[in-house]
């Protein structure tokens, strides 16, 4: 019985917190027949003295059996639950339905708009501390006065709320609102190193720039040769390059490249760590930028450098990577088949530079 009602509760409860539901809920117990409380006479006897003891919540009611070998019995026939707090009590719920239905129906009493969305967040009801609830409405209340504010998150000038907050919230705020909680968004930066002088004169003679992509995508030059890289260190360690710029240390935000026109006629070639999530990153840049070509991942330079292996401490999904190489897919499924060694990863920092150099020159 307790698991019939809990599976209702469960489905039901949005709906009961604006009094809805149709009452009273009945659950039958399943008398059994003469026969069968004749063969485990003492089962039945524990049965109906179970339900003789007082209850959390609903109504018994019996029935007058009239048995011709063990003579008039009564026994529990169904259950009645008049209301939703007798349904919660049942199965030790009552509490946080309490709670819910009060902060539904405060919330409701000030926003009547939230009469059908906020049902939805019946957990946030019911364990949510008044503080909490109060920062939801206070948020909701600046929303309708600023909604044009064009403000930073950190901006925001609503007691109690910071950004960390307002980020995990986001979500329910922009349901509750109505509408998508648009903020001012902050740059999209990515740092970029011109490897040849010839090309930074066109940039006052700066050579190392970082700078949101909307502006790197006007910069005046036309580079002949692109280099991504994952980590910032490994850019920072490249020489002089004809015609030559690199890009480090976007990791998964490599697709931001996608709105750069002066990739478009470059040729391009990325260098990530050797790992499930290097390959990724690869596969992610691709997307954007068809025609890349990758270095310095192959099975080659991995078992060169066995003694700089570390392991990887969670890998991605094999899924995540679906614009790979032949090539370069080889070497992804045995990182995921631990074919060398289990989660292995070697990191980009970790190849002798000699030997990274000497290929990157020979790259184009």
């Amino acid at each position: 019985m307790r698991g019939q009602i809990a599976r209702r509760y469960r489905s039901q409860r949005s709906e009961w917190l604006a009094g809805g539901g149709q009452w009273p809920i009945e659950i039958p117990l399943g008398c059994p027949s003469e026969n069968e409380a004749a063969r485990d006479v003492s089962a039945i006897q524990e049965w109906v003295s179970a339900w003789r003891a007082p209850q959390n919540s609903g109504e018994v009611v019996w029935a007058e059996k009239r048995w011709h070998m063990l003579g008039t019995q009564l026994i529990p026939e169904r259950v009645i639950f008049r209301t939703a707090i007798d349904v919660a009590a049942c199965i030790e719920e009552g509490q946080r339905l309490r709670s819910a239905i009060a902060r539904y129906e405060l919330m409701v009493s000030r926003r009547p708009s939230l009469r059908s969305s906020v049902p939805r967040y019946f957990d946030l009801l019911a364990d949510a501390s008044d503080s909490e609830i109060d920062r939801i409405g206070r948020a909701l209340d600046w929303l309708d006065s600023h909604s044009a504010s064009d403000l930073y998150p950190r901006q925001l000038p609503i007691s109690g709320i910071d950004t960390k907050w307002l980020q995990s919230h986001s979500g329910i705020i922009a349901d509750l609102w109505g509408a998508p909680v648009e903020f001012r968004a902050t740059p999209l930066i990515a740092r970029v190193r011109i490897l040849d002088p010839n090309l930074s004169c066109s940039t006052g003679g700066l050579s190392d720039i970082s700078a949101p992509v909307d502006q790197l995508a006007a910069l005046a030059i036309q580079p002949s040769r692109i280099w991504i890289v994952e980590n910032l260190q490994t850019g920072l360690a490249f020489g002089p390059l004809t015609g030559s710029v690199v890009f480090m240390g976007l990791g998964y935000g490599v697709s931001i490249l996608s709105s750069i026109p002066w990739m478009t006629h470059a040729e391009c070639v990325y260098w990530g760590d050797i790992d499930t999530h290097g390959f990724s990153i690869l596969s992610r840049a691709r997307s954007v930028i068809p025609y890349l070509r990758s270095a310095l991942m192959d099975e080659r330079t991995l078992l060169r450098h066995r003694d700089m292996w570390v392991e990887e401490p969670n890998p991605c999904d094999p899924s995540e990577a679906p614009l790979l190489t032949p090539d370069e897919q080889a070497v992804f499924e045995a990182l995921h088949q631990n074919r060398w060694t289990t989660r292995l990863r070697l990191e980009q920092e970790r190849v002798a530079w000699d030997y990274a150099w000497d290929n990157i020159s020979r790259a184009f």
